[in-house]
């Protein structure tokens, strides 16, 4: 059975329980925070501190061992669940449950990142990569609503107790993965994107804006637990319809700038007039817009390195989460730093900015080479 189970078992297997566990079990904590007075600029606060602290130990890992590492990322996740009940004020309780649960989410990325891009057919990236984006919206919809009803019906500890259940389920996965150890000297792991360094900083902030306009935004409207979940679970139902015409039609025209251009201009319009929803019902329309919208728009960024960089060296993944969480600390650190000011207008204006900017640097660098559409379409 394990023989079987080893040559019949693919690494999205692992991915898809992995989204359900944190999109259930991490992101709907959340709310246990705000019912305890927790308010969203030590939210964003506590992120950039997560986002540093798994910066740091990708910049001092030199060994990546796929198995170690995603044992030591659900780890990671298990001591962040405990931390939990540890005797200290809540702001520090959040500081250190994000921290250590932000390190575990994003450290299980590198090893599933380049086991599961190996896989993929050239001809096809876009479409391979919105397959990818479609396994977390999967396990988007369903984990947010078991977590969310959960977190609202049972005491704290049992929430704990079915998560490490979960996660215990998950480690036994991991044995099924192919074994593989990637050394990584400090001078490549800047040099290996090279070309791709800035482009991929920007791609990690606008990874975020969806948190903060989405995730904690909602926030202000919602503080139960199963409604936060349901709301979650809607928004990924939504992004799972609109993502993969897109990708068929990219990869057939290829002519990711065609589709680049008008989605990221018209989603850095809706996310600046998100601002504006001072109404629940405003903003779940504009939320669920935004997620149709940077759902089409996020493997078409992430697909670059696919394109144009060599998607089979390893270095190339986890050089890449460096640069990611690079932006996504600049973006913690300015939007805590404006909502502390009461600056969020401006916040806003920034991050709707970011989604403008981000195909002029793609042109501006020459990734992709602009071409008549006319023949393709024919």
């Amino acid at each position: 059975m394990n023989d079987y189970l080893k040559n019949k078992f693919k690494v999205w297997w692992l991915g898809s329980c992995y989204i359900f566990l944190t999109s259930g079990f991490l992101t709907t904590l959340y709310i246990y925070f705000v019912k305890r007075n927790i308010d969203i600029k030590e939210i964003l606060l506590a992120e950039f501190f997560g986002a540093v602290t798994v910066s740091l130990i990708i910049f001092y890992k030199r060994k990546w061992h796929t198995h170690h590492t995603f044992w030591l990322a659900f780890s990671l996740m298990a001591i962040a669940l405990l931390i939990l009940f540890l005797p200290l004020p809540i702001k520090y309780l959040l500081i250190l449950y994000t921290a250590v649960a932000y390190s575990g989410t994003i450290l299980f990325f590198v090893p599933f990142n380049v086991l599961f891009f190996k896989e993929g057919n050239k001809s096809k990236n876009l479409q391979h990569i919105t397959f990818y984006w479609a396994i977390m919206i999967i396990g988007g919809i369903v984990g947010p609503l078991v977590g969310g009803y959960l977190l609202a019906s049972v005491n704290l500890i049992y929430f704990v107790l079915v998560s490490f259940l979960i996660l215990l389920f998950v480690v036994c996965l991991v044995k099924y993965l192919p074994v593989e150890i990637y050394l990584v000297e400090k001078k490549k792991l800047f040099s290996t994107l090279k070309g791709f360094r800035t482009i991929t900083i920007l791609d990690g902030a606008l990874h975020k804006v969806n948190t903060i306009t989405i995730v904690i935004l909602s926030l202000q409207f919602i503080t139960n637990a199963f409604s936060f979940g349901k709301f979650l679970s809607l928004v990924s139902l939504v992004a799972l319809v609109f993502s993969w015409q897109t990708a068929k039609i990219s990869d057939r025209l290829n002519q990711r700038m065609f589709f680049l251009w008008p989605l990221c201009m018209v989603t850095g319009l809706v996310t600046f007039s998100l601002y504006f929803a001072t109404s629940f019902y405003l903003f779940v329309a504009l939320a669920l817009v935004l997620k149709a919208l940077t759902i089409m728009l996020e493997p078409m960024r992430s697909n670059i390195l696919q394109d144009k960089a060599d998607k089979n060296n390893p270095l190339t993944w986890i050089s890449r989460e460096l640069f990611l969480n690079s932006g996504r600390s600049v973006l913690w650190l300015t939007a805590f730093v404006l909502w502390y000011f009461n600056w969020q207008s401006l916040l806003f204006i920034i991050m709707g900015s970011l989604y403008l900017i981000f195909p002029i640097l793609v042109r501006y660098k020459n990734v992709y080479v602009a071409k008549s559409i006319i023949p393709a379409i024919n």
